[in-house]
């Protein structure tokens, strides 16, 4: 009896699972709906807004995965089927959609990385949507293989970057990736007889790095990759969805400041973002600069506010208060972050400082910069720095009963002079501060008095 049924069980192993094996095609009897991407959004600004040329071809934590079911190819009708040695191959094309729908070419958002210079796309195959996205190896086994063409935003197909180099320059708008055509050799991905075995049908696509023009875009503009995949002359498509922009604010916006020219330079820029702040939730923040270099920004301070704390025209006779807060993380004493006015340098820090507020009397006309500088070797900490909330007042100017009262009188006398005796007060304005201590003392009395009798 034991031997009968050995037999039959070796029998039935060997009607069926030649059939398994070999009918060289995946099994597509089972399918459902899933999530095109691994993950809802990509939260924060990553993967935009790369400010470091150089990180577009790092290799993420936690790159941008999408899922392509081939499945829902066969099932669609657009591949009969998808056998053992089939080659497909891959492109992708960026899409916005700014409320009205998917749009395609010059908008906004470009490939950043140039897959060419890493031998193709990453992808990896798994029997399923969960298996594809809970698996914690950022390095796939298998790649779409061989050169593609990364078409220009305004040109036709013929019109393509053509640099080496694994970053995609800013001054190139790419906007879709395509194989070229005619190469000799393998391209794409060739389906294995592991996948056709254990049903390998969810195929998880690594995203190259994007780049965000935020001159051309606004934050909650939603963005889309179109993946298709081609074997001969056949192609199925599916949009997937990478996440919103969040725009980084503007130098303006992140210094709380609309009413000065802000500019940048150095080896790099400074530039807006929403990761730190001290106030609103931006600030300004350092470029990545080299050793032996310098990045700053820098203002002309006029005197002839009309936002902020400010609503007056310039005055010769009136002393100004600037405010603000800063932040710094690098290698102590040797990397500094650095206020000068008028080409002094008024004060620095360096190694890991929170943040701190400062106060300096400036008048109309000063220039105002702020500089974070790399001595000749060694890195440490984030290495980068951060300023936030400039703020201007007229010294003495210490209380306004309404938010247009922006003037020193007798009320600002009274009103030192309570503080002084002990008593609370609401409605203070600390950019009135005149010697720079953060706080309201006999200093701010005497000179609030000075003033209203026309002595200083």
């Amino acid at each position: 009896m034991k031997c009968y049924r050995l037999l039959v069980v070796l029998t039935v192993i060997l009607i069926f699972y030649p059939m398994t094996v070999y009918s060289g095609c995946l099994n597509c009897v089972i399918s459902a709906p899933i999530a095109r991407g691994c993950e809802q959004s990509q939260g924060s600004c990553l993967p935009f807004d790369f400010e470091n040329i150089n990180d577009y071809c790092s290799q993420n934590s936690e790159p941008n995965r999408a899922i392509f079911e081939i499945c829902d190819c066969v099932d669609d009708g657009v591949f009969e089927n998808v056998v053992l040695g089939d080659v497909l191959d891959i492109s992708m094309e960026i899409l916005v959609d700014r409320g009205s729908g998917l749009e395609s070419g010059d908008n906004g958002v470009y490939w950043a990385e140039n897959v060419n210079s890493t031998g193709g796309i990453p992808m990896q195959t798994y029997s399923s949507t969960v298996d594809a996205c809970s698996d914690t190896d950022t390095t796939p086994d298998f790649m779409f293989s061989g050169q593609f063409q990364y078409l220009l935003a305004l040109g036709s197909q013929g019109d393509v970057y053509l640099g080496t180099s694994c970053a995609i320059p800013d001054s190139n708008r790419v906007v879709k990736i395509m194989p070229v055509n005619g190469q000799q050799g393998s391209h794409g991905y060739t389906v294995t007889e592991d996948d056709v075995i254990n049903n390998r049908c969810s195929w998880r696509i690594d995203i190259p790095n994007i780049r965000v023009d935020s001159n051309m875009t606004v934050g909650g503009e939603k963005v889309y990759v179109n993946i298709c995949l081609s074997r001969e002359d056949v192609w199925c498509c599916y949009v997937i969805y990478i996440g919103e922009l969040c725009c980084p604010p503007s130098l303006e916006e992140s210094l709380d400041q609309y009413d000065l020219v802000w500019t940048t330079g150095g080896h790099n820029n400074w530039f807006g973002q929403i990761e730190e702040s001290q106030y609103d939730g931006d600030a300004a923040q350092s470029g990545p600069i080299d050793h032996n270099s310098e990045t700053w920004i820098q203002t002309i301070f006029f005197g002839n506010m009309t936002s902020g704390t400010l609503s007056y025209a310039a005055s010769e006779t009136l002393k100004y208060n600037l405010s603000f807060y800063w932040k710094v993380s690098s290698e102590l004493d040797y990397d500094n972050l650095e206020f000068w006015l008028n080409d002094q340098l008024k004060t620095q820090i360096s190694g890991e400082v929170d943040w701190e507020r400062q106060s300096f009397v400036v008048s109309p006309s000063d220039t105002l910069k702020w500089s974070y500088e790399k001595n000749g070797s060694s890195t440490d900490h984030l290495d980068t720095a951060w300023l936030d909330h400039v703020m201007f007042g007229i010294l003495g100017d210490i209380y306004r009963p309404t938010p247009d009262q922006k003037e020193i009188n007798l009320a600002d006398a009274i009103v030192a002079l309570q503080i002084l005796a002990g008593i609370d007060r609401s409605g203070i304005y600390l950019e009135g501060d005149v010697n720079g201590d953060g706080k309201i003392s006999l200093v701010e009395a005497i000179y609030i008095l000075e003033i209203i009798a026309g002595t200083r």
